[in-house]
């Protein structure tokens, strides 16, 4: 009796499987994870695309930042890691230098301000104006030359 019952089962189940009801599910439940996986890959292609045009755009806010007129900006000195700045507007000093994986702007005390984030790699130097060589995490390579 037990055999007879299971046979009983399954052929009702194999009934149900070739109905229409049966595979309009499986289509409709096809074609949701179908637009499930054109969303995310559209989602990731738009996300790389901003991560690199993010980064220019934050390396050009860094340059105007050290060229805004509010400061009015010297250069006192300067090495590979870090410049020296002297502002007469708010007659301080400042350091712009890499620190760990950022470009920062301190002055004399306490506190910074980031310029630049996810940078690899930093060289300054000066000839006829502050030169920043710039290698972001992404690869990416900035150069800019501001004159005072």
């Amino acid at each position: 009796m037990i055999k007879i019952e299971w046979f009983h089962n399954e052929r009702a189940m194999n009934e149900r499987m070739q109905s229409r009801g049966f595979v309009l599910i499986e289509a409709i439940l096809s074609l949701i994870i179908a637009v499930g996986a054109g969303i995310i890959i559209t989602w990731t292609i738009t996300v790389v695309t901003n991560q690199q045009s993010d980064g220019q755009i934050n390396f050009f806010r860094y340059v105007n930042v050290i060229e805004d007129k509010k400061f009015s900006f010297r250069v006192v000195s300067v090495t590979n890691e870090a410049v020296k700045l002297y502002s007469p507007v708010t007659s301080k000093t400042y350091h712009l230098e890499k620190y760990k994986n950022m470009i920062r702007l301190t002055g004399e005390t306490m506190g910074h301000v980031r310029l630049l984030s996810s940078v690899k790699d930093c060289r300054f130097s000066y000839k006829k104006g502050l030169i920043s060589n710039v290698q972001l995490e992404n690869g990416r390579h900035y150069h800019a030359i501001s004159n005072f």
